[in-house]
């Protein structure tokens, strides 16, 4: 008889691919996931289309393909309006069953740690530290990520799931000028410089941070010393070019009521005139919110540290807030508090089922993959980046198999892959204006913004939804404004079918960018087409479509089979534990859909009620196949 686990971890890791896995393992950078493989069996495995992150953690837990748990995209729209648009990461969007809420039908016990799209929390019986994971913003965050210079910094970082006004990462413009009225003052060979961090809460009142500008060195300005006012006799943190502030907690009035907020700051840039500044600051989070069961909090803070998240961190990267070095500190603070949280989780608490996601690996992969091509001006530079951030994945799969014995079955999968950037988004809304399908109110556009999905990003013109007959939604979708669905719809049951195809043959009119000859898009499907791929229902698009690889890359808009000359869409899953076979890589693909009902059925516990994939009999030992299909 097959040996069956007691206990399950998944173990997440956002746009991992096995050839980097593999590369890596050859270049003895990564011992633990080297471990792991000879010990268990490594797949390729399909997403659910489209690639993207909410859509596929769901699919990873629910064993359903997007149009049966209905989060179709990094926002999803109400049902009956699509203005109405909220981040895809909430959990109650998930219209399908969870493993661990199947788990709990046969009485197990859940912890979860930062597992996307998991909040707010629905299991009953367990523990759930954080789990929301927009990659854009954090519902926690007191202030959100900001940088603060004496030159202008871009200011807007956003993708397509939008954060609410106010919890957007922040550009602020400082100025400097001579100290006065300070109570107590550093000594400094040049006069002293003041300034102060203007920080804005996303729900409460600004909050002035002041500061001295001071030179202990002949060579000039050499040192910032932060405080909370100026009367305060010592600094709370003195800070040379390059060096990161301790934790510290600053005090804000969010709705009236005064709460601590933990920030940790970094001075990226002092000129030794002293009028040149730079400093940055990560997301800045409460002492309590994020936890369940309420206090749960305190526990963990005291074993790793405040709550470390990293919404935005590539973009901020991208936009020059941070540099190479600085990216992977933040990354290797985040792992060591998450490994220090889950280490005390899985020695404290009771459980059967782990899950936990990294988002490392997909943010460097935004940023840095695409210099791992051979003759990439950086190329040195960012495969040590892309290098390092797979160290990083490592390290905290090192830490949490420490806690897993013998009798636990180990999940680690990614949600889909990543491929070197080709290209930029199109204005796909522009493509339909001119088409006579998409109308604005406005012909008014902020320069620099990108129409990257959703139906108004920031800085967008305005659509006039009366004469709208057809409008980019979500990750490749183009919805069709039927007026019997949505409560600003013109189009006319009738009239359908006419504007799918009108929609389906304008996307296949758009020319290849760079070559002559090709279309923009690979494939342009009406929704009854896509259904082979698990598109379905009134949440998914009327037409679905994906961009040839040459002229986009990366993940989003891009379909889920295809490789590159560095990447691959292709998701990386590994089994290991009781009862799956030794050293094997699965020669072909799997799908993300047969995770759930594979280790629900060695675990013996019910499989997701939605779900749709397969249990992988070939991953397992000799099995007794007979008695199990009884």
């Amino acid at each position: 008889m097959l040996t069956k686990p007691s206990k399950l971890a998944i173990i997440g890791f956002d746009s991992m691919t096995i050839g980097l896995v593999q590369r890596f393992i050859r270049e003895g950078r990564l011992p633990n996931f080297e471990r792991l493989l000879s010990r268990g069996v490594a797949s390729e495995a399909f997403c659910s289309p489209p690639p993207g992150t909410a859509s596929n953690w769901n699919t990873i837990v629910t064993g359903a393909h997007v149009g049966t748990h209905q989060v179709v995209g990094l926002s999803v729209h109400a049902p009956q309006d699509l203005r109405d648009q909220s981040s895809g990461f909430f959990s109650y969007h998930c219209k399908a069953e969870r493993l661990w809420e199947a788990a709990e039908r046969a009485g197990k016990r859940t912890a979860i740690l930062r597992y996307t799209t998991s909040w707010p929390p629905t299991i009953k019986n367990g523990v759930q530290v954080c789990g929301f994971g927009d990659p854009d913003w954090n519902l926690w965050a007191l202030v959100p990520r900001s940088v603060y210079a004496t030159r202008k910094l871009p200011s807007r970082l956003t993708w397509a799931c939008s954060p609410p006004p106010g919890a957007e990462p922040q550009s602020v413009e400082i100025e400097v000028a001579p100290a006065e009225d300070w109570q107590a003052a550093p000594d400094s060979s040049l006069p002293l410089l003041e300034s102060k961090l203007v920080m804005r809460p996303v729900n409460g009142e600004t909050k002035a941070v002041p500061f001295l500008i001071a030179a202990h060195s002949a060579e000039g300005y050499d040192t910032l010393h932060l405080y909370r006012d100026k009367s305060d006799a010592q600094p709370i943190a003195s800070l040379h070019v390059g060096q990161w502030s301790p934790w510290l907690e600053l005090r804000f009035v969010i709705d009236g009521e005064a709460v601590a907020g933990f920030a940790r700051l970094k001075l990226m840039d002092l000129s030794p005139d002293g009028r040149t500044i730079h400093l940055y600051h990560g997301q800045i989070f409460p002492a309590r919110g994020w936890a369940s069961p309420s206090g749960l909090e305190a526990d963990i803070m005291a074993a790793a540290g405040p709550y470390y998240e990293l919404s935005a961190v590539c973009n901020a990267y991208d936009h020059g807030w941070i540099d190479e070095p600085t990216y992977l500190q933040e990354y290797q603070f985040q792992v060591e508090w998450l490994s220090k949280s889950a280490q005390h989780l899985l020695s404290t608490q009771e459980w059967d089922i782990f899950a936990t996601q990294w988002h490392g690996i997909d943010h460097t992969d935004h940023s840095f993959l695409s210099g791992l091509v051979p003759g990439h001006p950086q190329h040195e530079l960012f495969t040590q980046v892309v290098a390092r951030t797979y160290e990083l994945a490592d390290e905290y799969l090192g830490a949490v198999l420490e806690q897993c014995d013998d009798s636990t079955l180990i999940v680690v999968t990614s949600d889909h892959g990543h491929t070197e950037r080709h290209g930029d988004w199109l204005r796909v809304n522009d493509v339909l204006a001119e088409a006579g399908l998409l109308q604005y109110l406005s012909l008014e556009l902020e320069p620099d913004q990108k129409d990257t999905g959703g139906y108004r990003p920031k800085g967008m013109r305005e659509i006039d939804w009366e004469h709208t007959k057809a409008v980019l939604g979500h990750d490749g979708m183009v919805y069709v404004n039927l007026r019997s669905r949505y409560v600003h719809g013109c189009v006319p049951d009738d009239a359908y079918e006419s504007v799918v195809c009108q929609v389906i043959r304008t996307l296949e009119s758009v020319p290849h960018p760079n070559l002559a000859g090709r279309r923009r898009f690979q494939y342009v499907w009406s929704r009854e087409d896509a259904e082979v791929f698990g598109f379905r229902g009134d949440m998914v698009g009327d037409v679905i479509f994906f961009y040839t690889l040459s002229s986009l890359g990366g993940h989003h808009g891009n379909f889920h089979g295809t490789r590159d000359r560095v990447g691959s869409m292709r998701a990386c899953t590994i089994f290991a534990g009781p009862g799956i076979r030794e050293g094997i890589v699965r020669g072909k693909p799997m799908h993300l859909v047969d995770i759930a009902p594979t280790a629900a059925f060695l675990l013996d516990i019910p499989v997701p009620a939605q779900s749709e994939g397969a249990v992988l009999w070939d991953i397992m030992q000799d099995p007794d196949k007979h008695a199990m299909r009884g």
